[in-house]
This record gives structure tokens, sequence and C-alpha cells, in this order.
């Protein structure tokens, strides 16, 4: 509801972003949970200087309901094609400036850099201290597909030129990832997002789980 609510930029008075989020933190009291997972959503249309306006000015109460509560606000990286303003390490800069509230952070998911060309192991590093919550995720770009389509061949053909793997199966290093998360003494959760159109449902998983564990004490 969260996510629809911000999506759409139908902001009345009965459902104002603030309201939402508490409501979220309340369940999390009830669930027993310190981390709310989400991304920063902002509404379509707004310029540069405008999104980061709105995200100061949301944000700032969403991080004073979780100092209130005790519990700590992780943000996804996944772009949403823009509707999700904390995407990569510029943005996240610029939002940690305009809220510093340590009650905001990061649930990093490499898989999304990648799609992105963007440097992972550089980005936990600089954010360790922010790193909330980790997504064990990957990504496989399609070479022969990206060299026949460029990076704008979703818009016109029905495969993309990447797709979402488990661990192991995609594009990412494995082990220089762990080696950033012991560098930042990451201790949260690895927690496996399946998005794998080849290995479904519990396979998998448990594929992910497997090759994940050399990498685990």
């Amino acid at each position: 509801m969260l996510a629809r609510q911000l999506l759409g930029g139908d902001y009345t008075e009965a459902a104002r972003p603030a309201d939402l989020m508490k409501t979220m933190v309340e369940a999390a009291t009830i669930l027993d949970t310190k981390l709310i997972t989400l991304n920063a959503w902002v509404p379509r249309g707004l310029k540069a200087a405008e999104r980061f306006s709105y995200y100061q000015k949301t944000w700032s109460a969403f991080a004073k309901l979780a100092e209130d509560s005790g519990t700590r606000i992780a943000i996804e990286n996944c772009p949403h094609g823009g509707a999700n303003i904390g995407n990569c390490p510029d943005a996240f800069r610029r939002m940690f400036e305009l809220v510093p509230s340590k009650a905001i952070g990061l649930e990093f998911d490499p898989s999304h850099f990648i799609f992105q060309f963007m440097d992972y192991l550089s980005a936990i590093r600089e954010f360790g201290d922010r790193v909330y919550a980790f997504h064990a995720k990957d990504t496989q770009i399609l070479r022969d597909r990206l060299n026949r389509t460029g990076i704008y061949g979703d818009q016109w053909f029905d495969q993309n030129w990447w797709q979402f793997r488990m661990p192991g199966y995609g594009d990412a290093d494995w082990r220089a990832i762990f080696v950033a998360l012991s560098d930042i003494r990451y201790a949260g959760d690895i927690i496996i997002e399946h998005e794998d159109p080849t290995y479904e449902g519990e396979e998998g998983l448990r594929r992910g789980n497997k090759f994940l564990r050399q990498f685990m004490l």
C-alpha cells in the first residue's frame, strides 16, 4: 500500500506517506522486527531538484518515526525505471546528506549495479556503515543479445539483454563481494531474492543456498 501511494502521488490527508510509514512501524513492532525495507519512491514527473526536495521532506519524517520506535529503514537500490530515487552512489550520498539520521540505510543488492554497469564493490565499502540488509541476487548480462539490440533493446523487443539469476549463475564476483562485506564488518542477514527464470521455486533456492555456503562460516 505504501508503494502504491508513493508511486501514484495521491497524497490526501487520509493517506499521507508519514501515516503509511507509521502503520509499517507499528506492524514491525507487532512482528518483533527492528528493520523495515522498502524503496525510496518519489512521484513521477518531478524534476531532479524537486525529487530530492520531496525525499528530504518525506524521509525526514520517516527517520523521526524510526528513531522514536527504535527501528531502522533500509532502502533497496532497485531503480524501478527512475521511480526509486535511491538507486546509485551519487543518490546515496545526496540522500544521506539531506537526511543524515542513521535510522536510514540501505538494503544493498549487487544485481541492480550489474545491469547499470556500476561498481558494486566500491559502493559496499563506501556505504558500509549504512548497509543494514543485503540481497543475494545475481544478474547475467546476455552479451549476444546486448550486441544485437543495445541497452535500449528492451523497449523494442520482447526479451531483455539481461536477466536476474541465483548467486553464482550470473556475472557477480561473489568471493569479492563477501570480502567486501567482511571488510565493512557486515553482520546482518544474507537474503536470497529469487527472480531466476531458469531455476524456479525451491530448486533455485537450493542452488543459491548451496553456492553461498562456501563463503560463510
